[in-house]
């Protein structure tokens, strides 16, 4: 059985997140539970319900591009969230097990919007803490200390295609390849350097693990994995160094 994946994805011109600015959205987040933690019976409803909106608001934002290129540029800004936002989910999860234990009394009038307003905090601050920072790192793993905008930009369409390979193995699979195509890539095929990294890739007939098709203005590089038993995991991992290795791809890019 076959997963097929695919990720197209166009140009962002927005400039970066400013790093300030997100480590005060996450305060004030932090200050929000707090009020939640404070309130009682039917006064929970709104503190809540601002704290979901600030979530909302933050995932949004470190979702974008704009903030992934933020959250990658400063691995400073990455540990300072992550630790922070980890700790909000758990104290998050432990609030939300002893709502449903009812260890927290709710009046019956006030359960509904609570409810709700309970389950938007919940979406947002887990996909804070276990995706965007989770992808930011995978991200910046990708490209290296040395990546630029539009490096950010392509590995992070390349992470969530490898994200999603994870999610398909559920139990393991014996290959795994991913074929990356980059647009308006300003290799130049005649410079020394890059006809010599191209010389083998680019006459590889049986398209293998690392062969690279050129067209104009659009290059075409593949990668891939085959083991007779595979455990979970390997076949992304092994992706992963390869597409980190690659020179030629971060020059494309």
């Amino acid at each position: 059985m076959c997963g097929i994946i695919g990720v197209l994805r166009r140009p962002d011109s927005r400039p970066d997140e400013d790093a300030d600015a997100l480590l005060e959205l996450a305060t004030r987040l932090e200050q929000g539970w707090s009020q939640v933690l404070a309130a009682t019976g039917t006064a929970l409803s709104d503190p809540l319900a601002r704290t979901a909106a600030v979530a909302g608001e933050l995932n949004r934002r470190l979702g974008a591009m704009p903030g992934v290129k933020a959250l990658v540029a400063d691995p400073g800004l990455r540990l300072d969230l992550g630790i922070r936002l980890e700790n909000l989910w758990n104290a998050v999860d432990v609030f939300d097990r002893d709502l449903d234990a009812g260890h927290i009394p709710i009046p019956a009038v006030a359960l509904e919007d609570i409810n709700e307003a309970m389950v938007g905090v919940k979406d947002n601050v887990w996909a804070l803490a276990r995706d965007r920072i989770r992808t930011a790192e995978a991200v910046a793993d990708l490209v290296g200390s040395e990546g630029v905008g539009g490096q950010v930009e392509g590995m992070w369409a390349v992470q969530i295609a490898l994200s999603a390979l994870d999610r398909l193995e559920v139990r393991g699979r014996d290959s795994a390849g991913i074929e990356i195509v980059v647009s308006d890539h300003g290799l130049d095929p005649q410079a020394p350097e890059i006809r010599t990294r191209l010389a083998e890739r680019i006459t590889d007939e049986g398209y293998r693990s690392g062969a690279v098709r050129l067209e104009g203005e659009v290059v075409v590089f593949v990668y891939k994995v085959a083991a007779e038993i595979g455990e979970l995991g390997d076949n992304t991992a092994s992706l992963r160094s390869q597409i980190a290795g690659d020179d030629l791809l971060a020059a494309a890019m």
